[in-house]
């Protein structure tokens, strides 16, 4: 026999135990640490996707809130603007109407006065006449009175 392959050989039966102790080693290691290991994993990874899964319904549960908040928020805002308005709009009816009645009282004033003014003037007039005929008289007896004298 070949001494290359005498010398193969025997390196084969020295390597047999190596290799055995090997696979000892790797199937106990995949026993003892690996297949725990994996099941951790296995189970880590089911409760994160869980964790992800109550982060994803929590974020659509807040967006829904979020939106009805906002939604509640606007309507609030909507019957804010309708009260403000129908006030406005009772204050500037108020308004007219202070103003409908100071007008009504001003041109009620306004003909009193003239209607006062008118009497005045009639009563002056008289007076004036009732003076101007009695001081025609005056003058008409003085004149007369002198020339008869």
């Amino acid at each position: 026999m070949d001494p290359n392959v005498r010398d193969l050989l025997e390196l084969i039966v020295k390597s047999v135990p190596t290799v055995i102790l090997f696979i000892a080693v790797a199937i106990y290691l995949r026993a003892v640490f690996f297949k725990p290991l994996e099941k951790v994993m296995e189970e880590r990874h089911r409760q994160t996707g869980g964790a992800r899964e109550l982060a994803r319904q929590a974020l659509a549960s807040a967006d829904e809130k979020t939106a009805a908040f906002d939604k509640a928020l606007q309507e609030a805002r909507t019957r804010i603007q309708r009260g403000q308005e129908a006030l406005r709009q009772q204050w500037l009816d108020e308004q007219s109407d202070a103003i409908a009645k100071a007008r009504t009282g001003a041109h009620a004033r306004i003909q009193q006065a003239q209607a006062e003014i008118a009497a005045e003037t009639d009563r002056a007039k008289a007076e004036l006449e009732a003076g101007a005929a009695a001081l025609a008289d005056q003058i008409l007896i003085r004149l007369l009175g002198r020339r008869a004298a």
